[in-house]
């Protein structure tokens, strides 16, 4: 089993700001952009301010007006929260029970520690 990640909010704004970065970096008004991406210019700008969100089309159609992949687009703006104890079980299930016992005492000295760190 391997590392498991989920993702908890999607960021809008974050996504928007970045979509807005990037049109300024490439020399394109909210109008050229939005005609490039077959969008209204007022959707655009409200998908740049965050108040509303882009579907998974309009996300592929603006990856691909900047020459860039769907996930870097959106990347940014996904927040993420590893699942730390299903990561910690799939590590230790494969281990001796005396590695696992010697984990588990490592642990315990961390946690009444760890402010001294």
């Amino acid at each position: 089993m391997g590392i498991i990640i989920m993702y908890e909010n999607i960021d809008y704004m974050l996504i928007g700001q970045k979509i807005k970065r990037l049109r300024s970096m490439n020399y394109l008004t909210q109008e050229k952009m939005a005609e490039i991406c077959d969008i209204s210019t007022s959707y655009l700008g409200h998908i740049e301010r965050g108040s509303r969100k882009l579907s998974l089309e309009t996300a592929y159609k603006i990856a691909n007006c900047f020459n860039i992949s769907l996930d870097s687009l959106i990347i940014d703006g996904i927040i993420f929260e590893e699942n730390i104890l299903h990561n910690i079980e799939a590590i230790i299930k494969k281990q001796s029970e005396t590695k696992r016992n010697n984990f588990i005492k490592i642990i315990k000295i961390l946690a009444e520690n760890i402010e001294d760190l």
